[in-house]
């Protein structure tokens, strides 16, 4: 069976990246490159979260359109909330890949039963999850088959 999300964050920690939705492109991108990360979650004065910045929004709706990062909001680039998939602790691992194939999504942010963030995962954390399990798995299929014969 499949590890949840929960497992994933545990071990990759539960760091959420973020800005405010009124944060310039320019800003959410520094962001970005001091984290090492390929997008940030947008939050609403209140805390709520407003949307997901990724770097191809900006690539593509800022920079090939010739528009200044430093005079574009975040709200003007990302992915409403009301659009963005999510998915929650319990949820598998494989369910998660199949989400990233099936919406072609490469982030898929972390809400609890109450819809607060939880964390963050993306398709690389998911695949790196997923091939470790496998390995494991044939290993110990090894260790059993040689131990039985």
């Amino acid at each position: 069976m499949s590890a949840q999300v929960w497992e994933l964050l545990d071990r990759k920690g539960r760091d959420v990246f973020g800005v405010p939705a009124t944060a310039t492109a320019y800003e959410a991108v520094t962001v970005m490159a001091e984290h090492n990360i390929g997008c940030v979650l947008a939050f609403n004065q209140s805390g709520t979260l407003a949307g997901l910045c990724a770097e191809r929004d900006v690539f593509r709706k800022v920079l090939l359109a010739r528009k200044n990062p430093s005079n574009v909001s975040v709200r003007a680039v990302m992915t409403p909330s009301r659009k963005l998939i999510t998915v929650t602790p319990q949820t598998t691992l494989t369910e998660c890949m199949d989400i990233i194939s099936e919406k072609r999504v490469r982030h898929l942010p972390v809400l609890d039963e109450a819809g607060q963030v939880v964390g963050m995962i993306s398709i690389g954390d998911v695949v790196k999850t997923l091939s470790s399990e496998k390995e494991l798995m044939i290993r110990q299929l090894e260790h059993y088959i040689s131990g039985s014969l």
